[in-house]
């Protein structure tokens, strides 16, 4: 039950970052040292969850959204596991 407790974790810091993602009146250098600072993105990969990115390598913006909706869609996948799992 280990992959299940960090599909939770996971999709709980996919949370945080979205808080952070569309935050009002917050430049994206901001967002972007957030998003990939030792309380997200390491707590992200620690999780051992994978999923597929493409840094786009251009600007923060850039940078920040791919890596959120390549986040967000692994945490809607994991989110539907956890509830089939929990309705039993």
């Amino acid at each position: 039950m280990e992959y299940l407790e960090n599909a939770r974790e996971f999709v709980k810091l996919y949370k945080v970052m979205d808080k952070v993602v569309f935050a009002d009146g917050v430049d994206w250098e901001t967002k972007y040292d957030i998003v990939f600072s030792e309380d997200i993105s390491k707590k992200i990969r620690a999780t051992g969850i994978s999923f597929d990115w493409c840094d786009p390598d251009m600007g923060y913006d850039d940078d920040v959204m791919a890596y959120y909706w390549s986040v967000r869609w692994k945490a809607e996948e994991l989110e539907k596991i956890i509830k089939a799992l929990e309705e039993d």
